[in-house]
């Protein structure tokens, strides 16, 4: 059984979207997200900010769940609106084919969610961000089964 972990994947994804570094542009604020799931942090959950104007942001939870939102390096900074929001934690797992010599059929996938999947959906969430230049600058979003 091949196992791909969509979390890795995600951080890659971060990591080239994003880059390392830290500059807040002009109009970009500071926002901190933390994330915690059934009372406790949640680590390297994917926490992605969508407006009905296309902005767009995202961040990568620590250890504690922390976040540091950015559009485009970590952490750089959200522009003031209001979000939509989904927060991810989930992988795929595959199955290739054993008379399958180069391994890269696979037989079948499943995703497993490890907070519950309508957070990954930023209709079915029910989650929100308003950014103002005023603050507050962080959100607590305490996800539940």
């Amino acid at each position: 059984m091949m196992r791909h972990t969509c979390v890795g994947m995600a951080v890659l994804l971060l990591v080239s979207l994003v880059g390392c570094g830290r500059s807040l542009e002009p109009g970009k604020i500071p926002f901190q997200v933390t994330v915690n799931y059934n009372g406790a942090p949640i680590s390297e959950a994917v926490v992605i900010f969508v407006s009905d104007g296309g902005t767009y942001a995202n961040g990568l939870t620590d250890s504690n769940g922390v976040a540091n939102m950015g559009t485009l390096e970590a952490g750089d900074g959200v522009f003031a609106g209001s979000y939509k929001v989904a927060v991810d934690k989930s992988e795929l797992i595959s199955e290739s084919d054993p008379n399958d010599p180069t391994g890269n059929r696979i037989l079948r996938s499943e995703a497993i969610f490890h907070v519950p999947a309508k957070y990954s959906d930023f209709i079915k969430s029910g989650l929100t961000a308003e950014v103002t230049e005023e603050g507050p600058h962080e959100l607590t979003l305490d996800l539940v089964d």
